[in-house]
């Protein structure tokens, strides 16, 4: 049996403030609340050896961010840097804090007045959450299942590409039956388009509403967003409307709990965790010069009127070209040459050569890199932290050549596979 302890903090933004998100095609503020956005926080503890895992609502979360939380953690707490992964939902209707760093520069993103005290209350409100977590800690069971999102999310570039439609689901329960529930799925909260100006979680907001309506005492529900980098509703969706978040949120919980009738206990045995900094070269495409078919469209004509064009992805590959361009230009006036991240493996020994493991990477994955590291660990089911411990930008796949994600990519396809190296080679070390 494990020690457990979770708790949740709603985070407070002001109105008035740039929203993250859809910035190329957004200028507009939040007004107010659809739904808290919140930090949530579990703690888990077995042999000695503990885990902590933060999952705040934001679109990301940069290194310097998690960094400094998660020192004030080691600091009073005592619990090593090493074994705490700070998660983001990634959705795309919270405040701006100016997470994206560079990327969020080059795309011409507005950082409010009030950046420095919104981080502050982020890292204050999520120290509480871990610290009230920590003191709820109390004998508890740990239960694990699977279910799909297959037709709810879809591959956002090509929905003939790979996609991972995979849903993980842990449920811990305490001796006094309270219960709080993680999900890891592989889907971007892009539901409601950019003319939304309420803070709000998207559909994942509804989604947790739909698991409290249907498990018993279940109190807190942590999200992990897997690698999503190219999947999305772009496909599935009806309209992007709160009403179509709603209906895709609720449907997605209803197949969770569906699973949840054929959920196993796992018994750890013993906890174990790795962290590695990363610093990966910038890719050699910012001195390329550019596609001349995608220079044929005119920008000027795209910007604010999407439809008139032949289609969203060219759309968005011109908007790319346009990015790339500024990138290239701050990179080159910085002097930049390297991105910084944190790699975080965590693994669960739950038997003989079986076990549950956890990988943290600092950007957003494409599919193919979850599906691959998942198919590394044989012992048993892999958790993919998508936005954890760091924000380098897109980690795209061969295949994606010219489209948006790559164009604007800070390390390419060549440094997105060198962080998948990176990975299995701490995979081998910690499961061997």
């Amino acid at each position: 049996m494990i020690e457990a302890g979770f708790h949740e903090e709603k985070l407070e933004f002001p109105t008035g403030i740039a929203m993250s998100g859809y910035y190329t095609i957004r200028a507009r503020n939040a007004v107010g609340y659809h739904d808290p956005l919140k930090v949530r926080a579990l703690y888990i503890e077995s042999g000695g050896e503990s885990l902590i895992i933060l999952s705040l609502d934001l679109i990301a979360v940069d290194l310097n961010l998690s960094n400094e939380l998660r020192r004030k953690i080691e600091r009073i707490l005592g619990i090593p840097r090493t074994n705490i992964l700070v998660t983001a939902t990634h959705t795309h209707s919270g405040p701006e804090i100016g997470s994206l760093g560079i990327l969020g520069d080059a795309m011409g993103l507005t950082l409010p007045l009030e950046i420095e005290e919104l981080r502050i209350h982020i890292i204050e409100k999520a120290f509480v959450a871990i610290e009230k977590a920590v003191r709820k800690i109390l004998p508890s069971k740990l239960y694990i299942w699977e279910s799909s999102i297959q037709g709810l999310c879809a591959n956002r570039i090509d929905p003939g590409k790979p996609q991972d439609p995979r849903v993980i689901s842990l449920l811990i329960e305490n001796v006094n039956r309270e219960r709080s529930a993680l999900i890891n799925l592989a889907c971007h909260p892009t539901v409601l388009g950019s003319d939304n100006r309420l803070y709000s979680n998207d559909f994942l907001f509804y989604l947790e509403q739909g698991l409290k309506g249907s498990i018993e005492s279940l109190d807190s529900v942590v999200f992990v967003n897997g690698a999503c980098g190219n999947l999305s509703t772009r496909f599935t969706r009806r309209e992007s409307s709160y009403e179509e978040a709603d209906r895709i949120g609720r449907s997605i919980a209803s197949r969770i709990v569906e699973g949840y009738r054929f959920r196993t206990e796992l018994k750890v045995l013993e906890l174990m965790s790795l962290g590695k900094e990363i610093f990966i070269k910038l890719s050699n495409a910012f001195e390329k010069s550019f596609n001349s078919n995608h220079n044929e469209l005119n920008l000027n004509a795209l910007y604010g009127s999407p439809s008139s064009i032949p289609s969203k992805r060219a759309f968005a590959i011109a908007l790319g070209i346009e990015i790339r361009g500024k990138l290239a230009k701050l990179l080159k006036e910085r002097g930049a040459a390297y991105v910084e991240g944190e790699v975080n493996v965590m693994k669960a020994s739950i038997g003989k050569n079986k076990c549950l493991t956890l990988v943290g990477i600092p950007g957003e994955a494409f599919a193919e890199h979850g599906i691959r590291i998942r198919s590394l660990v044989k012992c048993g089911l892999t958790i993919i932290a998508g936005y954890s411990n760091g924000y380098i930008g897109y980690l795209p796949a061969h295949g994606y050549e010219g489209e948006y994600e790559t164009l604007i990519s800070l390390v390419g396809v060549e440094g997105a596979e060198k962080l998948i190296w990176v990975i299995e080679d701490m995979l081998k070390n910690l499961l061997h």
